[in-house]
C-alpha cells in the first residue's frame, strides 16, 4: 500500500444485525455495512459526516427538507380532496348576509365576524402561496442547474427528477474515496449547496407549509361556521331571531311604551343627527350642558336622584352589551363593548350630584373613534334597560346631546323640559 493512501478503520458487521429502514417515498432503504455501497435517495436525506485523515468531510444534514416536503404534499392532497373553494365562497356570502341582515347578539356577531375574516384571510394566503410556489419551484430548478454547471461539483453525483415533482432533487452519493475533496473544497461545496439547494428548498417548504395551514384552517372554520349558521336558521324558524330592521323598530316601540311617544320621537331624531358625526371634547360638552343645568335641576329633586342611582346599580351589563351591539349595527356602526363598571360609576355621579364631568371624561376615554352614534346608542340602551323615569330620560338625552352640538342640545332641552 502506498504511503499516500488513506487508511479507514475496519467496519465490523454482526450477522444478526439489521438496522431500521429509512423510508423515503414509500420505499424502505437499509444502510449497508460496506463503505463501498452507493446510495440513491432524494435530496436532504441524512448522510452522516465521515472522519477521514484529510479532515472531517461534512456531507450536511439533508433529511429535513425533502421528507417534510413529501409529508406536506401528502397533507395538501388530502385537504384539497376535502375542500371546494366554491363551497367556501358560498359560505362566505351566506355568513356576510346573516351578519348584515340580522340583529345577532354580541357573542354570535363577533363569532361570525371572526369566521368571515379567517375564511377570507385563509383563501387569500392559499391563492397567493399557490402562485408563489410555481415561481419558487422554477427558481429552485434554475438554481440546481447552476449547481450542476459549477466546476467544483461532479455531475455524476447528482440528478434531478423532472416529472411530476418539480424542484425535487435526487443525489446519488458514491462512497468511493475518490469523491471526497480537501476540507477547503468541502467548505466551498457546502456554501454552494446552501445557496443553490438549501435556500431555494427552504422557501418551497415554507410556502407549502402556508398552503397546508390555510387549507386546514379553511376546512375547520368552514365546519364551525356551517354549524353556527345552522343554529341561527333554527333560531329564525323558532322566531328567536329578528332582522336588524325588526329589532330597531321594536327598540323604539319599547322606548315609546316606557317613556312615551315624544321621548321615542326625540330618540330617533338624536340617533339620526348623530349618524356619521364625532363627539366634542369634555370642555365643549360641559359648557353646552351648563346653559340648561339650572333649569333641569329645578325639575330634578333629591328623591328622583336617589331612585335613579339605585336603579343604575341593577344594570345587566351583558344585556346592555348585546343591545348596544345590535343597535349600533342598525346604524351601520359596529363598536367595541364598553367598561360597564366605570361608566355606571360616572353616571351615578352625574345623577346624584349633578356633576357630569366624570361621565364626559369616561365617554371620551372609551370611545376612541369619537363616534357620536356609539354614545347615543349606549345612552338609549341604558335607558331601555333601567327604570329611571321620564325625568331621568330627559336629563341623559340633554347630557348626550351636549356632546354633539349646541343646536341639538337646545332642541332636546326645549322638547323634553318645556
Amino acid at each position: 500500500m502506498s504511503n499516500n493512501s488513506i487508511v479507514l478503520d475496519p467496519i465490523i458487521v454482526k450477522p444478526d444485525y439489521k438496522p431500521s429502514p429509512i423510508t423515503i417515498g414509500g420505499k424502505p432503504y437499509y444502510p449497508g455495512p460496506s463503505f463501498g455501497i452507493s446510495l440513491e435517495v432524494p435530496a436532504h436525506v441524512v448522510l452522516k459526516p465521515v472522519d477521514l485523515k484529510i479532515g472531517r468531510v461534512g456531507l450536511i444534514n439533508l433529511a429535513e427538507f425533502s421528507i417534510k416536503i413529501r409529508d406536506l404534499n401528502g397533507s395538501i392532497v388530502k385537504y384539497k380532496a376535502q375542500l371546494s373553494k366554491s363551497e367556501v365562497q358560498k359560505l362566505l356570502l351566506e355568513a356576510r348576509e346573516w351578519f348584515n341582515k340580522y340583529a345577532l347578539d354580541f357573542e354570535k356577531g363577533q363569532e361570525i365576524e371572526v369566521y368571515i375574516n379567517t375564511l377570507e384571510n385563509a383563501l387569500k394566503i392559499l391563492e397567493n402561496s399557490e402562485k408563489n410556489l410555481i415561481s419558487l419551484e422554477n427558481d429552485a430548478d434554475k438554481k440546481f442547474d447552476e449547481l450542476l454547471n459549477n466546476n467544483i461539483v461532479r455531475l455524476s453525483n447528482f440528478k434531478k427528477f423532472r416529472d411530476s415533482n418539480p424542484g425535487l432533487i435526487s443525489a446519488a452519493y458514491e462512497s468511493n474515496i475518490a469523491y471526497f475533496r480537501s476540507p477547503k473544497m468541502t467548505e466551498e461545496y457546502i456554501k454552494l449547496w446552501k445557496e443553490k439547494v438549501e435556500i431555494p428548498q427552504t422557501k418551497i417548504l415554507l410556502e407549502k407549509q402556508k398552503i397546508e395551514a390555510s387549507l386546514r384552517s379553511l376546512i375547520d372554520v368552514r365546519k364551525e361556521a356551517s354549524e353556527l349558521l345552522k343554529g341561527l336558521k333554527q333560531d329564525l324558524q323558532d322566531k328567536k331571531l329578528k332582522t336588524i330592521l325588526e329589532y330597531s323598530n321594536a327598540f323604539f316601540e319599547h322606548i315609546t311604551e316606557k317613556y312615551g311617544n315624544l321621548a321615542s320621537q326625540e330618540a330617533k331624531k338624536i340617533a339620526a343627527v348623530a349618524k356619521g358625526k364625532k363627539i366634542r371634547n369634555v370642555n365643549e360638552a360641559l359648557k353646552a350642558f351648563d346653559k340648561y343645568k339650572g333649569d333641569i335641576n329645578k325639575k330634578f329633586n333629591s328623591r328622583d336622584r336617589q331612585a335613579i342611582s339605585k336603579a343604575l346599580q341593577s344594570l345587566d351589563m351583558k344585556s346592555i352589551s348585546n343591545d348596544l351591539y345590535k343597535f349600533n349595527k342598525a346604524f351601520k356602526y359596529v363598536g367595541k363593548t364598553f367598561s360597564g363598571v366605570a361608566l355606571t360609576t360616572a353616571l351615578k355621579e352625574g345623577y346624584e350630584k349633578g356633576n357630569w364631568k366624570p361621565f364626559y371624561f369616561e365617554v371620551e376615554k372609551q370611545v376612541l373613534d369619537k363616534s357620536a352614534t356609539y354614545v347615543v346608542s349606549l345612552a338609549l340602551v341604558i335607558l331601555t334597560r333601567t327604570p329611571i323615569g321620564i325625568i331621568g330620560y330627559g336629563v341623559l338625552m340633554v347630557v348626550v346631546s351636549a356632546l354633539i352640538s349646541d343646536e341639538l342640545v337646545e332642541k332636546v332641552h326645549k322638547a323634553l323640559f318645556f
